[in-house]
């Protein structure tokens, strides 16, 4: 049995903002992030429809801050493969002027790693090749 999955939403511009106190805020620009279970997309800017990195997150709104924040002392699997890729530590300035997101909310726990994979098949994300290979050259 082959279940459809719907396809995620539009791509979401995130910005970056710094607080009084230094502290880096990251908030989309023009919608709500859900605060749910789901899957999301780390897309290019220039081209929504190309892949970055696709994630599952029991909170979208919260994991999606995290890894737009691309902190150096816990770096998130999206940061790292960001490295792999363009041989340098992303900045969250960096990060949110390259990056936009897209994302697909589950109705709960059930399904979003599945999900996921099925999702990372598909556009061959997440793994070293991609990063090293694909991103880099542009192939």
């Amino acid at each position: 049995m082959n279940i459809q999955i719907p396809p995620p939403g539009p791509a979401i511009e995130m910005v970056s903002q710094k607080s009084p106190k230094g502290r880096i805020a990251i908030k989309p620009k023009s919608a709500v992030l859900p605060p749910g279970p789901g899957v999301y997309f780390i897309v290019l800017k220039t081209d929504p429809k190309k892949v970055f990195y696709i994630g599952e997150a029991r909170n979208l709104a919260q994991r999606i801050r995290y890894t737009f924040r691309c902190p150096k002392s816990n770096p998130s699997p999206c940061s790292r493969d960001y490295k792999l890729a363009y041989k340098t530590s992303p900045t969250c300035e960096d990060f949110c002027r390259k990056f936009s997101v897209k994302y697909l909310e589950t109705r709960g726990m059930l399904g979003r790693l599945e999900i996921e994979e099925r999702y990372q098949k598909y556009h061959k994300t997440n793994n070293k090749k991609f990063y090293t290979e694909i991103i880099v050259t542009g192939k």
